[in-house]
């Protein structure tokens, strides 16, 4: 009997847990994002990923001087290329 009562006391005591866990709320529409390309980084499309518009990236600001192979303060697409993995 005591083990049944212990049991039961179990069975309530989950079900309640889970009747006030937080519901995961799915969205209507799909999350977009935009593909991490050359393009959509350099906002002012003057052909290179400046110090600021690399900020918009996580870890590339951190890296921007290591990726800036010739040392000009900006990036070219191929050094934005090579700062960034393959997805």
């Amino acid at each position: 009997m005591k083990h049944f009562i212990i049991a039961l006391s179990l069975s309530v005591c989950a079900m309640a847990a889970q009747a006030t866990s937080p519901q995961v709320t799915i969205p209507d529409e799909p999350v977009m994002h935009l593909p991490l390309k050359f393009g959509n980084i350099d906002s002012d499309q003057d052909g290179y990923v400046s110090k600021a518009e690399a900020d918009s990236l996580s870890g590339l600001e951190l890296n921007f001087d290591v990726a800036d192979a010739n040392q000009d303060g900006q990036l070219n697409e191929q050094e934005f290329t090579n700062a960034i993995p393959v997805q």
